[in-house]
């Protein structure tokens, strides 16, 4: 999820941007652009994250700030997604020293730790996205679902990984 940087507590940006991900794509809804979409008009986006037949709605940091936008935006609180997974929830009772996005795709995935660009995370997300953006937002989208089933084939694995 995205929003336009607040940069004072007065300030409060709506929910411009939601990804949804697959284990393979990643769906980028632009709420921002759709003008004057009130909540009841994204009844399909908020059925499908609260479907309780999904395997799990994984999110890098679901914290109050998260909640309030998408609750506006969505009409919707955590409450409703049935396997709502909280990915440094998930980290930290792994027994993991760290849990922010980068570190884990390094550490569980073994991959290059993926540092994001402040230029691209402090964007305008309601204005037109840009291909850094479009690139950010769906590596933001896909890699939390890719992290979880990574961290659940180790947790149920008799053989770890060296690097792990």
């Amino acid at each position: 999820m995205e929003w336009r940087p607040q940069f004072t507590k007065e300030q409060d940006s709506p929910l411009a941007l939601v990804q949804v991900a697959s284990a393979s794509c990643c769906l980028l809804v632009h709420l921002a652009r759709m003008k004057g979409s009130r909540p009841e008009d994204l009844t399909p986006l908020s059925e499908l994250i609260t479907d309780a037949s999904l395997s799990a709605v994984v999110s890098a940091g679901w914290n109050p700030d998260e909640e309030s936008k998408v609750s506006n935006a969505l009409g919707i609180t955590a409450a409703d997604i049935p396997r709502l997974l909280d990915l440094q929830g998930v980290a930290q009772h792994a027994g993991l020293p760290f849990v922010g996005l980068g570190k884990l795709v390094a550490h569980v995935l073994g991959l290059p730790e993926w540092k994001k660009d402040r230029k691209v995370t402090m964007s305008n997300w309601e204005s037109a996205l840009r291909p850094s953006m479009i690139k950010y937002a769906v590596l933001d989208g896909l890699l939390p679902g890719m992290l979880f089933r990574q961290l659940r084939f180790l947790h149920h694995s008799r053989h770890r990984c060296a690097w792990w």
